[in-house]
């Protein structure tokens, strides 16, 4: 079973994120995946619109996870 993160996880240790773990966060944010592509999952609320890339190994890069962050912590 996965392990659920919540933000201030994602925010104090950015790396070792999957997608499927940011997307959760997302989902549970109120954020809807609308569509994949073969580069990432493209989620959107609102006009606002972000693509969570496909990450080439299994863990997507840190600075993905800190837009995400710093997205959901200006809704708040």
């Amino acid at each position: 079973m996965a392990r659920k993160r919540s933000v201030a996880e994602l925010k104090r240790s950015p790396a070792h994120v999957t997608a499927a773990e940011l997307l959760r966060v997302l989902r549970a944010a109120g954020w809807q995946a609308r569509g994949r592509t073969k580069h990432g999952t493209i989620v959107r609320r609102g006009d606002r619109t972000f693509l969570v890339p496909r990450p080439h190994g299994s863990h997507l890069l840190p600075v993905y996870v800190r837009k995400v962050v710093k997205i959901l912590e200006e809704e708040s």
